[in-house]
């Protein structure tokens, strides 16, 4: 397999996300000889520290940080880390807990985006309304678009919730597929910068390879499918540039009498905004600074309700 690139994510710490990242990592290493780096977008570097103190083993781990400055500046700055680690390597891990400052785009730049979860009622209440809230990454209403795979990763579970555990019977808004679980064990907490559990004897390291042979079963067949069905359009999606509200007005009013992109099957609380792009020559026939009272329209809509018409 090569040229996979797989994201872990969550939203609070305590559900083993590293823990999987750096493991997870270590078994396509070891167990599967590809090339693998680790990206670590989590502001403690948890799983890049594991990987940098444990035994050399081939892996690569780079601690890429969330930049606190903007969405759109670490977007940018986390798609250039992902682009020159995938250049190099054929499995790509990246680790990353989710902040305001996160764009959602990004997850589409993944083949499988894997959420961790406990099965606590509270747990998997947070878990769902992750999915749902960003349920146009895994669902686009486009179907030639290539939405990454989810899988849900039951994580840090007792043996004995194994049978009747929640996640069987919870209704998530979107398809996923369901990893075996990863049991709470203390003795994985002790390899911590020292070895991996694939390296490991007995019950911790079969389940964990268990749970890492459902990923790539899960990759596997997301690649296949991918294969029967290319995409229409093979051009990277551009990123928008609004540097303030006012362009953001200006490109929405440019952008009037098109195809909406809401998202039809989502909640209606949530609009994707198409990025900005060269408008037509016919519908700039003269500058926008030269129409008379844009800037007054732009005023008063910011006075006015929200549900109310332009």
């Amino acid at each position: 397999m090569s040229g996979l690139k797989i994201i872990l994510v969550s939203q609070k710490g305590g559900v083993g996300k590293s823990t999987l990242a750096a493991n997870l990592a270590a078994w396509f290493c070891l167990e599967k000889g590809e090339k693998t780096g680790l990206l670590d977008f989590d502001p403690h570097g948890s799983s890049s520290s594991w990987v940098s103190g444990a035994r050399p083993i081939g892996l690569t781990a780079v601690h890429n940080p969330i930049d606190e400055s903007g969405a759109r500046r670490w977007l940018l700055s986390a798609r250039t880390a992902l682009r020159r680690m995938t250049e190099s390597h054929e499995v790509v891990i990246a680790d990353l807990t989710w902040t305001p400052q996160v764009d959602a785009e990004f997850l589409l730049n993944f083949d499988l985006v894997l959420v961790p979860s406990g099965v606590s009622e509270i747990e998997l209440a947070a878990t769902v309304a992750f999915i749902e809230r960003y349920r146009w990454v895994f669902a686009p209403s486009d179907p030639q678009a290539m939405a990454p795979g989810l899988v849900v990763c039951p994580s840090r579970i007792k043996e004995e919730h194994v049978s009747d555990h929640a996640l069987t019977s919870v209704a998530f808004p979107v398809p996923f597929a369901l990893s075996p679980p990863v049991f709470d064990d203390a003795a994985v907490r002790n390899l911590y910068r020292k070895d991996y559990i694939v390296a490991q004897h007995g019950s911790m390291r079969e389940h964990f390879v268990r749970f890492a042979q459902g990923v790539q079963a899960a990759a596997n067949l997301l690649l296949q499918q991918r294969a029967m069905k290319p995409p229409a359009f093979s051009a990277p999606k551009k990123i928008a540039t609004y540097n303030g509200v006012l362009q953001r007005y200006l490109a929405e009013r440019a952008e009037a009498g098109e195809t909406s992109h809401s998202l039809a099957s989502g909640p209606r609380s949530l609009k994707l905004v198409p990025p900005v792009q060269n408008p037509p020559s016919k519908s700039v026939s003269e500058p926008l600074s030269a129409k008379p009272g844009l800037i007054a329209k732009f005023l008063n809509s910011l006075e006015r309700p929200s549900g109310s018409g332009r």
